[in-house]
Order: C-alpha cells, then structure tokens, then sequence
C-alpha cells in the first residue's frame, strides 16, 4: 500500500484498470475452466453410461436368444430324448457360442445346481445357491439366488463384484439371466464393466484433447484481452494524466498568487466542468483581492486623517494648558490682592482713594478672569466637537475592520473549497482576519479613550462654568464694595468680611482651575494614546498593502 500511494497519478490509474481486468478476466477464466471440466467429466460419464449399457443390451440380446433357442430345441425333442440326453445337447449348444471377448453362458435349475458352464465344466453338478460375495459396503451377497430371482421374474440384470479372472481384482460385473420357456432350467451370460475401457479411454482422449484446445483458446483469448485492456488503459490514463497536470499547474500558479492563470480544457465532461469551476473561483478571488485593497487603501487614508486631527488636538490642549496657568496665574494675584486689601482694611478711611482704584483694577482683573474662562470654556467645547469627529471617524475604521475581517473570512472558505491548492491563500486570509481583529481592537481603545476624554471635557466645562459663576459673583461684590466705598468707614467691618468671602472664593477658583488644569493634561495624554494608535493603524494599512501586493490579479 505505501508503494502504491508513491506512484503518481497516471500508473495508479494504468495499475488499478489492469489488475481489475486481470482479476475480472482471472475469475471470468476460471468460472469458464471450472463449466469445461464439469461439462468434460459429464461427457465422459455420458458415454460410459451409454457404451455400458449398448454392452448390457447385447448381453441380454445374446441370452435371451440363447434361451429361445434352447427352448425350442427342449420343447422339441422332449419326447424323443431322454432328460440326460436332452441337457447334454443344450450344454453343447450353450458352451459353442461366444460373444465378446471373454463372453460364456452357464445353465442352472431353480435350486442353485449348476447345469451348464461354458468356462468351467467341473462345476456342472454342484449346488452353488449360497454362493456369496462382499457388497462395496461389505455385507454379503447371495449372488446365486438373486440371479435364481432375475430368472423367476422373467429376465433381469444383477450386479455384483466378482474377482477379474485376468487381474484377480474385485470389479464389478454385470449379469443378465432369462428363464428357458417350458423348461424348470434357466440361462444368464455377463461381463466386466472393464470391458468398456478401452472404448472410454479413447473417447476420453478425444475429450480431453478437445478440453486443452478450448483451454488454448481461452488462455489465448485471455491474453489478447490483457493486451488489449492494458492499451486502453494506458491510453485513458495518459488522457487523464494530461488534464490532470493542466490542473495541477493551474493550482501551482494560485499558490505563487498569480490569478491571471485559466485552465483550457475541451473534453466535454467532467474534467471541463472542474476547468469551469476553477476559473470561476480564480475570478471570485481576483474580484474579492481588488476590493480588500481597495479597502486598505481607504483604511490608510482615514490613518492619515486621524494621525492629523490628534496633531491639532494635542495643539489646541496645549494652548488649553497656557491659558489655564495664565488663569492660575490670575487667581493667585487676586488672591494675594485679596490679603493685601484685607491687611490694609484698618487704614480703608485714609486710602480711600488708593483702595478706589485697587478696585477697579480688580473689576478689570476679573474681567480678563472672565475673558480667560469664556475662551476655556470655547477651547473645551471644541475639544469635546472634535472628539466626537475622532469618534465618527474611529467607528468608519470599525466599520472597515469589520468588513475586512469578513472577507478575509470568505477568503478563507473559498481556499478550504479549493482544498490543499488553496493553503496559500488561506494562510494569507487568515492575517489578513488577524490584522483586521487588531485594527478592530485598536479602534475599540481609541473608542474608549475618546468616551473618557469627553466626559473629562464635560466636566473641564462644568468646572470651568462653576468658575465663571464664582469670579461674576467676585465681581459682583467688588462692585457693591466700589458703591458702598464712599461709606467705608462706616463700613470697615463689613467690608473686611467681603474680602474674606472674596479670599475665600478665590482659593476655590484655583483649586478649580488646578482640576481643570489637570483634565486638559489628561486630555493630552489621550490625544497621544490617539495619534499613536493612529499611526499603528497606518502601520497595520502599509502590511496589508504588502501582502496585497504578493498577488498578481
């Protein structure tokens, strides 16, 4: 069996179209041996049946003539000879007549006496009715009175096995007896089936001469068939062989990935069909690598609008981060301000005007706080606007993933349909599938990160809105302060109880602003994660395009 699974395609097929001929022609010859022997042995059983019993006939012919004449010649001297006389003239004609070559009549009453015996006369006299013989199973025969029997019945054949006077051997022999008519005498005459032997022994050499000139025949009918089988079958296997090789090229030519490769085959049978079916497939593949590129490519533009679009928002947060720390900046002078009014508060009825004009430098200090947290407040809703923009983008690149991952897996079971000739290319639709699933896990991070950078906008924003409350609310009391200066005074408490408050709320506006400090730094860190993992992605899109490039569509 390894032997045979070694040989190529063309003389498995030659081997196996032959050996089932031979092994057909082998069981047709000897089915047709087996029906010329048995139909041999029937005739060589046929004709010794037939020549025994020609032999058996003449046997009864020639004793019953005998006996009819023996008959007349007793019913006809009777009266004029004596019963002595009569006996011995019948002894003298049964013992002159011969037939055959050992052929002899002998004579006996119906008490077993022998009368007559034309081969041995000294037992003329004797009484031989218990004469007996072994049977072929071994029990005795009592040959006498059967034949004493045949004889009462008006003539009969007995067989039995009687030693061959030539050879002493036990055979059998055939004997037929017939009573003399008006006599109490009757007469029986027999042979050795051996007799017929060399009548056999001719017809069986005819028979089995014409046996070895059917077996000739045959034998050479046989060969003339395995020669004949064992061209078709060359020529039918160099037929498929042919078509084979085409095919097997063909496959070749897929592995190496040129699909430009078709297979032209005009047989007119299943071996077109398949040509058929493997352009077909060479078509579907073509078709499905064209689109994956075209997909690629997209999927590297839209890299490329990402790695961009993080460019700018890392420089927006960066601008965020200035303007912040201008804003810390600010709060921090407000708040040393702040002490410095509070400090200077006892001397408030004699700097009146000093303080007048610390307060609107104040006003106009909270107005640029103010101008500071709007534009932050813009910044952040521009970041959180382009976040979204990445968001649609990022899902467009899931969306690419997704359908990559899709036909690479088409890809995959169309090369399992093209079996060991599709490996190729189903090692490269398997990468293909792993670059996709980790495209789509990439952009599953950056989806992440974006959810998070916005719900840190958000709340930059809202901290940033609390801040703005808090410095118009600073405003505010800045202002009464400035309406109520005039009473300062009077008022020395009460407005050193406003610094306070104003002191207060200003420590509160820049742990503020730290947080949002902190948020716009984190939002950075993000914005990195992004343009990372965007250019991952161009890296991902320039891999693809490499192997895409393998092939020759």
């Amino acid at each position: 069996m390894m032997i045979y699974q070694k040989l190529n395609l063309k003389t498995k097929i030659l081997l196996t179209m032959v050996l089932t001929f031979l092994l057909t022609i082998g069981f047709v010859g000897g089915i047709v041996y087996y029906q010329i022997s048995q139909l041999t042995q029937n005739d060589k059983d046929l004709f010794k049946n037939v020549v025994l019993e020609k032999e058996k006939q003449g046997s009864k012919f020639a004793v019953e003539t005998i006996a009819q004449s023996l008959s007349k010649f007793y019913n006809e001297n009777k009266n004029k000879m004596s019963e002595e006389e009569l006996l011995k003239e019948m002894r003298k004609i049964s013992e002159a007549v011969q037939f055959g070559e050992a052929g002899y009549f002998y004579m006996y009453d119906y008490k077993g006496k022998v009368v007559g015996h034309g081969a041995n006369q000294s037992l003329v006299g004797k009484n031989l009715l218990n004469l007996t013989r072994k049977r072929a199973d071994g029990t005795d025969q009592y040959v006498i009175k059967d034949l004493v029997e045949a004889a009462k019945e008006g003539g009969n054949y007995v067989v039995s096995l009687w030693e061959h006077p030539k050879t002493g051997e036990l055979e059998k022999k055939f004997f037929y007896v017939s009573p003399i008519e008006g006599t109490d005498y009757w007469i029986g005459s027999g042979d050795y089936e051996s007799i017929i032997s060399k009548y056999l022994d001719k017809q069986n050499g005819k028979i089995d001469q014409f046996k070895s000139n059917i077996i000739k025949i045959l034998i050479i009918s046989l060969i003339l068939v395995i020669v004949v089988s064992t061209f078709i079958s060359a020529r039918f296997s160099n037929y498929l062989s042919k078509f084979v090789k085409k095919i097997l090229n063909g496959l070749n030519e897929m592995a190496k990935g040129n699909f430009n490769h078709k297979l032209n085959i005009n047989s007119h049978d299943e071996l077109e069909e398949l040509s058929v079916t493997f352009n077909e497939s060479n078509k579907k593949i073509r078709h499905l690598i064209k689109k994956v590129s075209e997909l690629i490519e997209e999927l590297s533009a839209y890299s490329e609008e990402l790695s961009s679009a993080t460019a700018e928002e890392n420089y927006i947060t960066d601008k965020s981060v200035d303007t912040i720390t201008n804003i810390i900046n600010n709060i921090e002078s407000i708040s040393i301000n702040s002490q410095e009014i509070s400090s200077l508060s006892e001397l408030a009825t004699s700097q009146t005007e000093t303080g007048n004009d610390n307060l609107k430098d104040a006003i106009k200090q909270i107005n640029e706080i103010n101008h500071s947290i709007n534009y932050s407040v813009e910044l952040i809703q521009n970041l959180d606007k382009n976040s979204k923009e990445i968001g649609k983008i990022i899902d467009f690149i899931t969306n690419i993933a997704e359908q990559t991952n899709l036909l690479a897996l088409n890809a995959a079971i169309e090369a399992a349909r093209a079996g060991e000739a599709g490996q190729g290319f189903s090692v490269v639709a398997d990468e293909i599938r792993d670059l996709a699933e980790n495209t789509s896990e990439a952009t599953d991070k950056i989806s992440k990160l974006i959810k998070e950078t916005q719900q840190n906008s958000q709340k930059s924003l809202d901290s940033i809105i609390n801040i703005s409350k808090k410095v118009e609310l600073g405003n505010q009391l800045i202002e009464k302060a400035g309406e109520s200066f005039k009473e300062i005074q009077d008022s020395i408490k009460q407005t050193s109880s406003s610094i306070q408050s104003s002191s207060s709320s200003t420590e509160e506006l820049t742990k503020k602003s730290t947080n949002v400090s902190n948020s716009i730094m984190e939002i950075q860190s993000m914005s990195q994660n992004i343009n990372n993992s965007s250019h991952e992605l161009a890296d991902m899109a320039q891999h693809l395009t490499e192997l895409m490039e393998q092939f020759e569509i």
